[in-house]
């Protein structure tokens, strides 16, 4: 029986340079993981691994592509740990990657399906592996499921060393929240510092105390603390909280902050007045604000207290509205150029505005040089609607506004006004 020989293949793809196919690997692996990062922050962990999906689709097409995959450290620096590391051939597999990955710089993702019942004893079995190569690091991410007792087990070991190219740490948040703090994870106070994780950027944690002085915070570009209880500190505290924050933090740009009660989506329009601050805190910056605690009161003492000319949006996924007490602060402590949106309500037992709240809403508008959305809720603006009016004429690059307010309240004169303002912005 002759040989059956298989022709040759004469793809015009195949005869590409082989410098200009590794970037075009390359480009294509870094799209195809991110998508798969993005649908484990939401919870789908359990999808398929899109980095060895990647890699095995390349290496079935010629065997050029396949050696060329087997030699890109690249592909390979992706470890999705999905399975039991309790099993011999995935351990074994695990090996084979990091080897394949050789100095390139690791992005983890831990899933629960990794550590099994008994969580701490494979947790030192999967620490076996990855603290092998503690030094390549970059992003650590640990799913939503994964128990408290290998988080305590992961954190006690980083606490002895040194990640020095770890970038992110990610403890994806849980809609199981223990009740009380007490429930939540406690780790090594020294596992989270500056002197372990040197260049970390971005820090997301839930489930878990945070230590308020740790010098972890201190080259953060991001911050995410997933639920306020974690702070183990009254709410009446929580504003002084984040001031110290951001002056520990020069280079932050993002910072959320989440209370685990809905509640706190929503404003409180007879929420009091901020009480009065000695010094005032410039932040050049901070960019995103958004701390969904405690129903304003937090935002409003931050406005109070903190300068943040490069603040473009605070509470974006809130209802927060600006009380008339702020509107001082914002027309001269917190003149906020570079902000997009903005939403202002009226006292709840008296919409209208005193002279100087008048005045200080318009000065505070004006230096809003960037705002693109205006919110007005249960405010009474007749007796400001010449001002107003002028003030949307001039060279604003306002894109939308709303006025949520029963028409009986606003009046002839007010609902006028509207109808000129809305048709002015979306007709120009």
């Amino acid at each position: 029986m002759e040989g059956i020989t298989r022709p040759i293949q004469k793809s015009p793809i195949l005869l590409l340079p082989s410098d200009l196919t590794y970037d075009i690997f390359h480009i294509s692996y870094d799209e195809h993981c991110s998508r798969d990062a993005f649908q484990t922050f939401y919870g789908e962990h359990r999808a398929r691994d899109a980095g060895r999906a990647f890699r095995g689709t390349l290496s079935l097409v010629c065997i050029q592509w396949r050696e060329l995959v087997l030699s890109m450290p690249v592909l390979w620096s992706n470890i999705r740990l999905r399975k039991n590391v309790q099993l011999e051939d995935v351990r074994q597999w695990v090996r084979t990657q990091l080897e394949r990955a050789s100095t390139s710089p690791l992005d983890i993702l831990i899933t629960d399906d990794a550590v099994p019942p008994p969580s701490p004893i494979n947790m030192m079995r999967l620490n076996q592996l990855i603290f092998s190569v503690v030094q390549q690091w970059r992003s650590i991410r640990f799913s939503e499921s994964v128990p408290h007792s290998a988080l305590r087990v992961f954190f006690k070991e980083l606490g002895t060393t040194s990640a020095p190219q770890l970038e992110k740490l990610v403890l994806s948040p849980t809609t199981s929240f223990g009740p009380s703090v007490e429930d939540n994870l406690k780790w090594p106070s020294q596992a989270l510092s500056a002197s372990v994780l040197p260049t970390m950027r971005s820090l997301s944690l839930s489930r878990c105390e945070v230590e308020r002085d740790s010098t972890v915070f201190n080259n953060l570009v991001e911050l995410k603390i997933h639920d306020a209880r974690g702070l183990n500190i009254p709410p009446s505290e929580i504003a002084a909280f984040i001031r110290g924050i951001l002056a520990q933090a020069p280079h932050l740009r993002r910072l959320f902050l989440q209370s685990m009660s809905t509640d706190s989506l929503f404003s409180d329009p007879s929420r009091p007045r901020p009480p009065p601050i000695q010094e005032i805190l410039l932040h050049h910056n901070i960019r995103v604000l958004d701390t969904r605690v405690c129903n304003g009161v937090v935002v409003d003492a931050l406005l109070h207290s903190v300068a943040m000319p490069s603040l473009e949006d605070f509470m974006p996924s809130s209802n927060y509205t600006i009380l008339p007490h702020s509107f001082h602060a914002l027309a001269n402590i917190n003149t906020l150029p570079n902000l997009r949106r903005v939403g202002f309500e009226g006292y709840i037992t008296h919409p209208g505005l005193t002279p100087e709240e008048c005045a200080d809403l318009r000065v505070a508008l004006q230096r809003m040089e960037k705002l693109e959305t205006v919110v007005f809720h249960h405010l009474d603006l007749n007796s400001s609607g010449t001002w107003l009016k002028r003030l949307l004429e001039w060279e604003s690059v306002l894109k939308e506004m709303t006025w949520i307010s029963p028409l009986q309240q606003m009046g002839k004169k007010g609902a006028g006004i509207l109808k000129t303002f809305y048709g002015r912005m979306f007709i120009a």
